[in-house]
């Protein structure tokens, strides 16, 4: 979705009524995952998980305007592949701005 204004990160934004998954393939180490969500017309909520992992945050109900940060921490023990579930709650939709991976530090053998 794009609606033009006000600024890049919350003009732009994608957006769902059905889970969804972003795959990442990172290298072994300790990750900060973070997800800021909503959106200036609509009411939203956003729910993100790591499946696996036992990490899950949601939004709430953010209403027209406001937005939200969720923080997932993750220990990823092997090289490969790291799953983000990004769902809602009936009667809503999820809205993302923005996904930044923060490596804190990596694993050696």
């Amino acid at each position: 979705m794009d609606r033009g204004e006000p600024d890049t990160l919350r003009r732009d934004f994608l957006e769902g009524g059905a889970e969804v998954f972003f795959v990442l393939y990172l290298p072994r180490g300790k990750y900060d995952v973070l997800l800021i969500c909503g959106d200036e017309q609509d009411v939203s909520c956003t729910r993100a998980a790591l499946p696996g992992h036992g990490t899950a945050e949601r939004t709430g109900k953010l209403e027209a305007g406001r937005y939200g940060c969720l923080v997932l921490p993750v220990m990823h023990r092997k090289d490969g592949e790291l799953r983000i579930s990004i769902g809602t709650q009936e009667g809503y939709r999820w809205k993302l701005n923005a996904m930044f991976v923060n490596q804190e530090y990596g694993l050696s053998e």
